[in-house]
């Protein structure tokens, strides 16, 4: 977070602790400011709500370590799905085909553990371990609001068409994290199960 959030920070942070009928002071604020910086502001909120509802953990007022906890355990699940959609781009365009990722922090990891095309081409066999490396690389990113919006792969096909202008593209959506962009001129119908749309000229 930064300073722009510290507001609606206090905000948020308020309101949980008014839940459990406790006033917190300005300096019980500005420790949980510091502890909780690193991560986004709807990170954070995300991770207060989840905690209120926690059966066990939400019958008591939190500590940083809490929301920490909660905030690490959706990391680590954000990584496995985003793995799974890097995983998906392989199978559906390998090295050839450019994927779009809704969170750019995927393609940074992807470059942080040797790029798309040598992903691709990697042996099913030392995939777990790429799996390894890229969670490791997407949690780095984790907190870091700059990766944080959508970005593209470019494959093969496209870098070769670098100049040109923008063929229609076929739009594979696979989760929240991730759409296949597969050169191609036909239009796909909305109602199909894999959620197939058509869009002109992403880049």
């Amino acid at each position: 977070m930064t300073d722009h959030d510290r507001g609606a920070f206090s905000d948020i942070l308020r309101l949980v602790f008014e839940l459990f009928n406790v006033d917190i002071s300005e300096e019980i604020v500005e420790m949980w400011w510091l502890a909780m910086m690193p991560y986004g502001l709807d990170d954070f909120r995300g991770a207060c709500n989840k905690f209120v509802k926690d059966p066990q953990a939400g019958r008591f007022a939190p500590r940083p370590a809490h929301i920490i906890g909660e905030l690490l355990r959706d990391n680590a699940e954000h990584a496995r799905t985003a793995w799974q959609a890097v995983l998906m781009g392989i199978k559906k365009v390998g090295g050839q085909g450019s994927v779009a990722f809704e969170d750019g922090r995927i393609v940074e990891a992807v470059k942080a553990i040797g790029g798309w095309r040598a992903l691709c081409q990697s042996p099913e066999r030392d995939l777990s371990f790429k799996q390894r490396d890229f969670e490791q690389a997407f949690h780095a990113l984790a907190a870091d609001k700059q990766f944080q919006r959508p970005a593209k792969i470019c494959g093969a096909f496209e870098r070769a068409q670098t100049g040109l202008v923008a063929m229609p593209e076929r739009l594979v959506h696979i989760n929240k994290h991730a759409r296949i962009v597969s050169p191609g001129a036909f239009t796909c119908n909305q109602s199909l199960s894999a959620g197939i749309t058509h869009q002109q000229g992403l880049r």
